[in-house]
């Protein structure tokens, strides 16, 4: 499952590739990856837009366009690729944004476990990540401590635990964990 360097290199993707250009089209290949949203929706309110710098919040990726924001999660399997607008599609390339400047963003997708929402102000934006802790690269140690502190249950768990701090999965936990010579099983509060 993409972890939080993997959305931050997802976000590098977006800022290299779409970032100050204008959304030509919008091609749902597949819209069982939209969520609350639908394909015209999508085309709508996207096409002649222009993607702003992107932000990431734990595993969650905001592509503002200084109107409707599109945000993703990718799930298990999830992706974003840059590409040419000629090159061949593969089977999982869900949605295609094709870019001024002969770019074409792609989200590609095998498991379609999560996918792509359309936030029209900081209000949608805020209901979408209302459940997630603060983003796990922003917290002191203090924070962190006072997190972990708050929680019962064990370390690994509220490590994982996106209302906690956003953006740890297994594979994060686990190394933090075997790094800090703590067994998994341990209790928050010890």
């Amino acid at each position: 499952m993409p972890e939080l360097p993997d959305v931050e290199g997802f976000r590098q993707v977006l800022e290299s590739c779409a970032r100050g250009r204008t959304v030509r089209r919008v091609d749902v290949r597949d819209a069982g990856v939209l969520h609350d949203v639908s394909a015209r929706g999508l085309r709508n309110a996207l096409e002649g837009r222009r993607f702003g710098a992107p932000e990431r919040h734990g595993k969650w990726l905001l592509a503002r366009t200084g109107g409707p924001t599109l945000v993703l999660h990718f799930g298990m399997t999830g992706r974003l690729v840059c590409c040419h607008p000629g090159d061949a599609v593969e089977a999982h390339d869900r949605v295609l944004f094709t870019l001024s400047g002969g770019r074409q963003l792609r989200f590609r997708d095998q498991r379609k476990l999560q996918g792509l929402w359309l936030a029209h102000d900081d209000f949608d934006i805020d209901r979408l990540l209302r459940r997630q802790g603060p983003d796990a690269l922003t917290v002191d140690r203090a924070e962190f401590e006072a997190v972990l502190c708050a929680r019962r249950g064990s370390l690994k768990t509220a490590l994982t635990d996106q209302s906690v701090l956003a953006g740890l999965g297994n594979l994060l936990a686990d190394e933090i964990l075997w790094r800090a010579r703590l067994r998994p099983d341990r209790r928050t509060r010890e």
